[in-house]
């Protein structure tokens, strides 16, 4: 009965923190996985909302998707460092002190090479100044002054050390994939859910929604200010009804509600957690293979794998609609244009366009090498036959005669095969 009463505001903040990474041992990282304690789950997002050709990439027995949970028992604590900087929280706001609550490690393993550990948190009571201070400095893989660490029992760790303590044996079949190669941009991408009746202020209010949609969408710190010019291309913020907003950028993604119905926190947690998911597999896989083509000297088994990879991100990935509902299409349609999906799959085609022109050109240059030793072979061939027959012929007939006969033959038989290579390769 106390479910019925339970405050339909009491949903939990919360931020996903998504760290990509290339496979390059697709069946060693599934044993790494099943090795390390993971369990397959049979749906990743039990989405209501989501178009059935995209969103049936989530059954266990499609395998587009698979998704691995961590046993919850064993999960390390996280221990946050409270100690308030300079600048960090605005002048008259109480500083809580709490803690963020490690609620979940998930990992998505996508066909095609690029996956995600997802790491997620709750915030409980803490405030949107400390939220967004905790969400800077847990999306840094640097282990400096972020001071982001996960307790084991031998004692703390950083980020980058703490994903490959959760997926044991990770640095045999897997890289982490960072396409930027400063080391200041190695971060994860964040989806985050504040409920406004949670957060200690009110974030949807003229004066504060402007300042958190920008720290939150960009996983900065208070420190930071957003510039005046609000019309960046590469940042976009929809007003889906005066409760729900939503603010994105190439870094994270945002939404702040005090939406009154209980159902919609499911819905944050599902189908919109899987539309950011799936924005993010298109952008990091175009990025990929683009890389791989580019690489000076590529292998001709290689190229095709990668050939291979394009066609199914293509046909199996890429999507323009994937809802027939308003604010999810929306919402994708923004985010699409954020991350400038359309752009880089045309580079993508126009490098796989190259690419493919290039194995084609080998293939035809292994051909005709194959084919001018096997002219010479089969030359070879009549030569060593005429030749035997010559020599059977000796002890019956006037050799002279047809030794002639055979060199005749012989020359003939060449300049046929000559012929025959020539006309073949300027076709």
């Amino acid at each position: 009965m106390a479910a019925n009463h339970r405050d339909p505001y009491a949903f939990e903040n919360r931020s996903y923190f998504l760290f990509p990474f290339r496979v390059t041992d697709d069946d060693a990282f599934l044993a790494c996985l099943t090795d390390g304690g993971w369990a397959e789950e049979d749906i990743a997002f039990e989405t209501q909302y989501i178009l059935h050709y995209a969103s049936k990439m989530n059954d266990r027995e499609d395998t587009r998707l698979l998704s691995f949970a961590r046993a919850g028992g064993d999960l390390p604590l996280y221990t946050f460092d409270t100690e308030i900087r300079d600048g960090t929280v605005e002048a008259g706001t109480a500083v809580t002190g709490q803690t963020p609550k490690l609620s979940g490690l998930r990992t998505y393993v996508f066909r095609g090479g690029i996956s995600f550990l997802e790491v997620s948190f709750d915030y409980g009571g803490m405030n949107l100044y400390e939220i967004a201070e905790f969400i800077f400095r847990m999306r840094s893989l640097r282990n400096d002054e972020t001071k982001t660490y996960l307790a084991y029992p031998e004692g703390s760790i950083g980020m980058e050390t703490a994903i490959r303590r959760v997926l044991p044996g990770f640095e045999n079949c897997a890289e982490l994939c960072f396409h930027n190669p400063s080391e200041i941009k190695k971060q994860a991408y964040v989806y985050t859910i504040v409920n406004a009746k949670n957060c200690g202020c009110d974030p949807l209010s003229p004066e504060n929604r402007q300042r958190f949609r920008f720290l939150l969408s960009h996983g900065y710190r208070n420190r930071f200010y957003d510039p005046e010019d609000s019309e960046n291309p590469y940042e976009m913020s929809i007003d889906i009804s005066a409760h729900t907003l939503w603010s994105g950028s190439q870094e994270a993604l945002v939404c702040l509600t005090d939406a009154p119905y209980g159902n919609q926190f499911a819905h944050l947690c599902t189908d919109y957690r899987f539309v950011y998911l799936l924005l993010l597999y298109q952008y990091l896989a175009a990025i990929s293979y683009i890389e791989e083509f580019s690489r000076p000297n590529i292998k001709e088994e290689h190229g095709r794998s990668v050939h291979r990879n394009v066609v199914y991100l293509k046909t199996k990935y890429s999507f323009r609609v994937i809802s027939d509902d308003r604010n999810f299409q929306s919402l994708y349609n923004g985010m699409y244009r954020v991350f400038e999906i359309d752009n880089l799959l045309a580079d993508l085609e126009e490098s796989n366009d190259q690419i493919s022109d290039i194995l084609e050109e080998k293939r035809q240059k292994h051909e005709q090498r194959f084919e001018w030793i096997l002219g010479a072979l089969s030359v070879l061939a009549v030569f060593s036959t005429l030749i035997d027959l010559s020599d059977y012929l000796d002890r019956f007939t006037n050799g002279e005669l047809f030794h002639s006969i055979i060199s005749l033959v012989t020359t003939l038989m060449i300049l046929v095969i000559a012929v025959i290579l020539i006309l073949r390769k300027k076709n």
